[in-house]
């Protein structure tokens, strides 16, 4: 589908500063998280696609992706994908043509955020979105057992993988539920702390101080609202029969240093196997095809290590 076009006011600041607005990427609150999957899309090689409806407990249904590897012998090892708010199931397909014999599943988050958020004209979608995140977590936990009763899945090697904003979904639910492996990408705990840094990269530039005070405040207010729960209290919960993979980005702009080492450390409290890599480089985007050949490899022989790829 061709992208719709975009047009942007006029720059009235600074000859210095409208260069540095055209130059950088776009700062709104919904940017980074898009397409922090996709370089989990080039393990896919599928030829068969199934779908799952998933039902939550309230009665609301979740319809999931389930993609079979082409060849190899079932049950298959699988992977649970969730990343971004715009991609959803489709990272399971971004980049196909590798050869790895895993069956994939993943569900799109059941809310759409405006494409631009506006504190005082968006507050209306607060209830929606807090909702949403109450329904992911329960959909990642019943998704799950799904897959561990389907005949061509082998249970002992599911993976729940989340990179980014899925990244706390991933590791809440392994907390609530033994997936025998979670691989967090440019995962965090210190929520309030991680939504406060988003509005600062939004409004200090601009508002200076005041601008850093307002984020901070309007954090607190989402995460109290929003009753967001802790990632690193689940981390804790991790089971000795886990293993897990926490993958850094030493240069992340936007995950904070102290909200990674948060959820690091909790994952180190849990008796479940451990290993953190940091990685150089900032946040992924969409395009940065080095560091997606390099998250693929370091995950699969992660995979490989811990006997849950063969």
């Amino acid at each position: 589908m061709p992208k719709r076009p975009t047009t942007q006011a006029p720059c009235t600041r600074s000859a210095s500063r409208c260069a540095d607005r055209a130059s950088r990427k776009p700062t709104h609150l919904t940017r980074w998280f898009l397409l922090p999957l996709l370089w989990l899309g080039a393990l896919y090689s599928a030829a068969a696609e199934e779908r799952l409806s998933i039902e939550l407990s309230d009665g609301t249904r979740l319809e999931a992706r389930f993609v079979l590897p082409e060849g190899g012998n079932p049950p298959y090892p699988a992977v649970m994908l969730f990343g971004g708010l715009e991609t959803g199931a489709q990272a399971i397909n971004l980049l196909p043509g590798f050869d790895a014999h895993i069956a994939f599943a993943s569900f799109d988050y059941p809310y759409t955020p405006p494409r631009r958020f506006r504190l005082w004209k968006n507050l209306g979608e607060l209830p929606k979105a807090r909702q949403a995140i109450a329904d992911t977590i329960e959909g990642v936990g019943v998704l799950y057992q799904a897959l561990a009763a389907h005949p061509k899945v082998d249970p002992q090697r599911i993976t729940v993988v989340g990179a980014s904003l899925g990244a706390p979904f991933a590791m809440i639910a392994a907390g609530q539920q033994p997936i025998p492996g979670v691989v967090s990408v440019q995962g965090f705990g210190a929520l309030e702390d991680v939504i406060a840094h988003q509005f600062h990269l939004a409004w200090g530039e601009d508002y200076g101080v005041v601008g850093r005070w307002a984020g901070s405040v309007v954090a607190r207010l989402i995460t109290w609202y929003a009753d967001l729960p802790s990632p690193e209290a689940h981390a804790e919960q991790l089971r000795a029969s886990q293993n897990a993979l926490v993958i850094v980005s030493r240069d992340d702009q936007r995950i904070p240093q102290a909200a990674s080492d948060a959820l690091w450390e909790a994952v180190q409290a849990s008796p479940a196997g451990a290993r953190r890599i940091d990685m150089e480089g900032g946040h992924l985007y969409t395009g940065a095809d080095a560091m997606i050949r390099q998250l693929l490899s370091i995950t699969l022989d992660w995979k490989q290590d811990v006997g849950l790829l063969e």
